[in-house]
């Protein structure tokens, strides 16, 4: 199926699928898929009958009490919200709770614990589907990349299981994706096509055989489609050629390579310790798949006191990517942030970079930290 409301529809035809697993390796499409839905949802677009709650786990830890973390997220818009409303609807509306990224579960160190054992709700408990027989009309959703990752959850589990396999593009919906993220002509599209099929042919590569289908690969592709060089590169990828990789200086394609391809982590934490002292420059931050590579980079980062030299970022930052930014020890730089926007979020980011970097610059300005006022 090709849609998400052609899988939906599909989900919902046995009432009984209240736990569902889609499987798919790094990159894959599964979060972006999951992102799509809760919009839609937000956009009442789609199950509108339903309470969509959608929580990344690598933020969380096992014993991680949603109601909790669900709470403290609404208490801004909502002071009315606690942790016994939300436990009183839960139980008594429909709902769907999508759990994306099991095999990222922790891995930002999240310490947050459950206090109550009688009336919490915990990630664990939502994973294996124990003592949560009160939430009767509960659905709960869940990403995993194999099901070598699934397996002990689903051994713990009594639960009915559905599995979705994501296969990524397929020829037509990899034309139609590079049409949307190129916004050129039919016939440009075309000779991209041609373009990504000659590289496929001359450039086969087992380190990404099985992943050409992946919507991770198309948008690489798609994003140094006119850098002959560093595509060339990207095909050709090894993991024994990181070094060779390095020298181009493209660092969104390296993060994004680092994620795939070193999901070892002891592996990664090698590879990571590269990037000490170096001039780094990340112009695809917006794109949430970027996102969550830069952010899990930035992470190991700051895990191992390792600083960079320089580090420029082009596009709007998101305030939960400043948390995890590594000490800078000669100059940030920020290009196009839309600061006029939403002033708490440009206060929040400038004074963060002033406790990683002394000189920071915004586009056309450069500050310095004695520069930084309070009120």
């Amino acid at each position: 199926m090709n849609t998400v409301d052609e899988l939906l529809a599909a989900l919902f035809k046995d009432p009984k699928d209240k736990r569902v697993l889609f499987i798919g390796e790094s990159g894959s499409g599964k979060s972006r898929l999951f992102r799509t839905m809760a919009k839609k949802w937000m956009d009442g677009k789609i199950l509108q009958d339903e309470i969509l709650i959608y929580l990344q786990l690598e933020y969380l830890s096992r014993d991680s009490n949603i109601l909790e973390e669900l709470a403290a997220s609404l208490r801004s818009d909502n002071n009315s919200v606690t942790v016994d409303s939300l436990r009183m609807i839960l139980q008594n509306k429909r709902s769907i709770v999508m759990l994306d990224g099991r095999s990222n579960l922790d891995r930002f160190h999240n310490t947050t614990q459950n206090n109550d054992n009688t009336n919490g709700l915990t990630v664990k408990q939502l994973l294996i589907g124990k003592d949560i027989d009160q939430y009767k009309k509960m659905k709960i959703w869940i990403t995993y990349r194999n099901l070598e990752d699934a397996s002990q959850d689903m051994k713990e589990s009594k639960d009915k299981v559905t599995i979705v396999k994501l296969l990524g593009f397929n020829d037509l919906q990899r034309q139609g994706f590079f049409a949307r993220a190129l916004s050129v002509d039919e016939n440009s599209i075309k000779d991209i096509s041609e373009t990504w099929k000659f590289y496929i042919e001359e450039h086969f590569n087992e380190t990404l055989d099985g992943r050409y289908s992946s919507p991770l690969i198309a948008q690489l592709f798609v994003s140094y489609v006119l850098q002959k060089d560093t595509i060339r590169h990207l095909m050709t990828f090894t993991k024994s050629k990181w070094n060779e990789l390095e020298k181009v200086g493209n660092f969104d394609i390296l993060v994004c390579l680092l994620e795939a391809f070193f999901q070892d982590k002891n592996e990664y934490k090698e590879r990571a310790k590269t990037f000490q002292q170096k001039q780094l420059v990340f112009r695809r931050i917006t794109d949430d798949y970027f996102q969550e590579a830069t952010l899990h980079l930035w992470q190991e980062l700051n895990d191992n006191d390792r600083q960079l030299k320089t580090l420029e970022i082009y596009g709007d930052c998101p305030v939960r990517l400043m948390e995890y930014l590594p000490t800078v020890t000669d100059l940030l730089v920020f290009h196009n942030i839309h600061s006029s926007e939403n002033y708490n979020d440009y206060k929040s980011i400038t004074e963060t970079a002033f406790k990683k970097c002394n000189t920071v610059k915004f586009s056309d300005q450069t500050l310095h930290k004695e520069h930084l006022t309070t009120e």
